[in-house]
């Protein structure tokens, strides 16, 4: 089991510089539930004057997905292990050049219309980097 102070350090979030872009905000960290673990990133963004999660990946053990909106529609959906082998990877390839899309499809047609692509993109090798450093060692 691990010990307290472990456990403390391992839920709180990777605060980075580089984690902001275009108006997103980029929060990591490592989530255990009662059956799976693995760094998550959420995608935070304003809308209507709140911070308003807009997607988050759960780069899981056991079973990786997506959310689109999962403080409101939550629409989950799966990764298939078979062809995804390395699910922080694919979530940085996914999110590569489709930060619009997938914040349209999460419900926030405004917040997309004003995302710049080129500084998202940017930004991803330093949210991969959090991603990977949120794992615990040992």
């Amino acid at each position: 089991l691990p010990t307290v102070e472990k456990a403390l350090r391992d839920s709180i979030p990777t605060e980075m510089a580089g984690l902001e872009a275009s108006g997103l905000r980029f929060a990591v960290d490592y989530r255990t539930t009662a059956h799976d673990r693995g760094p998550s990133l959420r995608v935070l963004g304003d809308v209507d004057g709140k911070e308003v999660q807009l997607l988050r990946f759960d780069c899981f053990e056991e079973e990786p997905h997506f959310h689109y909106d999962p403080q409101g529609k939550n629409n989950r959906i799966f990764l298939n292990k078979a062809r995804v082998t390395d699910p922080i990877a694919w979530t940085i390839e996914y999110l590569e050049g489709n930060f619009a899309s997938l914040v349209r499809i999460a419900g926030y047609n405004r917040l997309a219309d004003t995302l710049n692509e080129g500084a998202l993109n940017a930004a991803l090798p330093g949210v991969e980097k959090a991603l990977r450093d949120s794992i615990p060692r040992g």
